[in-house]
């Protein structure tokens, strides 16, 4: 049975029985190699969960992109198993891993492998008995099923260890943990990010969101579970299913993804001598105990009216002149149109600053469908201020009456700030603001801070994913 709305807005639950009721897109995982992407140990991949993996690859390539080397502890061997932080960072590194469903695929794997192996055999044993086939055919056959073995890492797997899976890999030492607060999951991580290091616990944490839930394992679990929701769009084209905030938004797109983000503290970047990508305003997360999937849109308004407040009375923001240099990063998945994020969140941001119609909302949801815990929008905003654009409304064309007119990004936006937030099953709900980031560097500063902490003689350059030392 399907949960759906009828004229009234009434749910009521009606048979699943056409192929026309069932999911026909989602966003599925590409190739990923840990080993010859990111010369991660094969012995080590063995016992990590696909999630676990997405993780790992986000983390470094959020390194990567911060500028935080990972060196060999012998500089004179750039082959060695491991590639850690520079030494003094270690202590002063945490990381957080952010999912949704992590580890299920592996469980669902093992099921599989089970289930699949113990039917054979009994549908064998059966055909045996009843003379079906003959002996000679039966070990034939026989000899054609991969016997199970039970996955002596499994254990590994389904424990949510990708926060310390990958602290193991590159030691960092500091504060580490892994967040569930489903599909707010990363931008909750943020949150306790800007707490680490502002209660002096860490310097900088490493946040790894990911979720495979579209593996070839879960798919028909977890896409059927959507569906069953009233959830899950069953459009077969794209441009007629990933729609946010358009009129005929009909449903959510399934995806998967992953995503790494390094929140540091402003002294050690200064330190470094990089550029970050913006600064951290203000963070508010509460829930609102009202549903285990709906927005309650009082308390959603009530909670952004909040925030803005204590960042008013704080003296970080003049709520007027943040609204005309604003962008809203949205959470919004397209799932119905009579109601759901969308009309939750057009009416707290209206209830908070009034007329919004100089404020840009932005959305990824309709190019990437919906990846759970993965935060890309929270990538987005970064990479928004840094370089001051915003992704296009995927396939907007029908202006939602309930919604209204609102602006979204043509490309000539001026904007300094961005309003993140995110929301997920269970009641959550997470609000950021970012602004636009400017610390006046040297070119030599970098450099500088190389010779400091890894060595006299050493320049760093990208080579790969890695970054590594050269002889």
């Amino acid at each position: 049975m399907q949960i759906k709305k009828d004229e009234s807005g009434k749910r009521i639950a009606v048979p699943l029985n056409q192929v026309e009721q069932v999911n026909k897109l989602a966003g599925l995982k590409g190739d990923l190699d840990l080993h010859l992407d990111y010369h991660i140990p094969k012995i080590i991949i063995t016992a990590l969960d696909t999630a676990t993996e997405l993780a790992i690859a986000a983390g470094l390539e959020a390194l990567k992109q911060a500028k935080i080397p990972l060196v060999p502890e012998d500089l004179n061997d750039l082959n060695p198993p491991n590639w850690d932080l520079p030494k003094p960072y270690q202590d002063s590194t945490g990381i957080i891993f952010a999912s949704s469903f992590p580890v299920i695929d592996s469980f669902a794997k093992e099921l599989k492998s089970y289930f699949e192996y113990h039917a054979k055999m009994i549908l064998m044993d059966q055909f045996s008995k009843s003379g079906i086939i003959s002996e000679e055919i039966l070990n034939q056959e026989l000899s054609k099923i991969d016997k199970f073995e039970f996955n002596r890492k499994l254990l590994f797997e389904l424990l949510v260890l990708g926060n310390s899976q990958l602290a193991q890999l590159i030691k960092a030492k500091g504060p580490n943990t892994t967040i569930n607060a489903a599909c707010a999951s990363t931008t909750q991580a943020i949150c306790i990010a800007e707490d680490w290091i502002k209660l002096g616990r860490c310097e900088r944490v490493i946040i790894v969101g990911a979720d495979n839930t579209t593996s070839e394992n879960l798919l028909s679990w977890i896409g059927t579970g959507f569906l069953i929701l009233g959830a899950a769009s069953t459009e077969a084209k794209v441009e007629n299913a990933a729609l946010p905030f358009d009129a005929r938004r009909n449903g959510m797109i399934l995806g998967m993804g992953a995503v790494g983000l390094i929140v540091e503290s402003e002294a050690s970047v200064r330190e470094r001598g990089i550029q970050p990508m913006c600064q951290i305003i203000g963070t508010h997360m509460a829930n609102s105990a009202y549903h285990g999937t709906a927005l309650d849109p009082k308390h959603t308004a009530d909670e952004l009216e909040k925030f803005i407040t204590r960042l008013g009375k704080l003296g970080k923001i003049n709520r007027d002149e943040l609204k005309k240099q604003l962008a809203y990063m949205s959470h919004e998945t397209f799932t119905f149109a009579n109601g759901g994020a969308a009309k939750s969140e057009i009416n707290a941001l209206r209830h908070t600053f009034g007329d919004i119609s100089e404020v840009i909302i932005a959305n990824t949801k309709g190019f990437t469908g919906h990846p759970m815990g993965v935060g890309i929008e929270d990538a987005m905003a970064a990479y928004a201020l840094k370089f001051g654009k915003l992704p296009p409304m995927a396939n907007h064309k029908d202006v939602d009456p309930e919604l209204g007119e609102l602006k979204f990004p043509t490309g000539e936006e001026k904007f300094n700030y961005i309003l993140r937030f995110s929301a997920g099953f269970g009641s959550q709900l997470v609000y950021i603001l970012m602004k636009k980031h400017s610390i006046a560097i040297t070119n030599n500063q970098f450099d500088e801070w190389v010779k400091k902490n890894i060595g006299e003689k050493i320049k760093i350059t990208e080579d790969g994913i890695l970054m590594t030392v050269p002889k």
